[in-house]
């Protein structure tokens, strides 16, 4: 599932989907910031996803 979250300073904001997290700049909208890039082998590995 994707999800957006806005930070309280309203400049920037984090966007997710089951295996990454990213942190965005609404001034620069071309290139986020990875948090979280869980990158598996095999899916059968995973056990937790990310959610909010």
């Amino acid at each position: 599932s994707l999800a957006l979250l806005l930070h309280s300073d309203y400049k920037t904001y984090i966007s997710k989907d089951d295996l990454k997290i990213n942190l965005w700049n609404f001034k620069v909208n071309n290139q986020s910031y990875k948090i979280v890039d869980l990158k598996l082998v095999n899916i059968e590995d995973l056990i937790d996803i990310a959610s909010c």
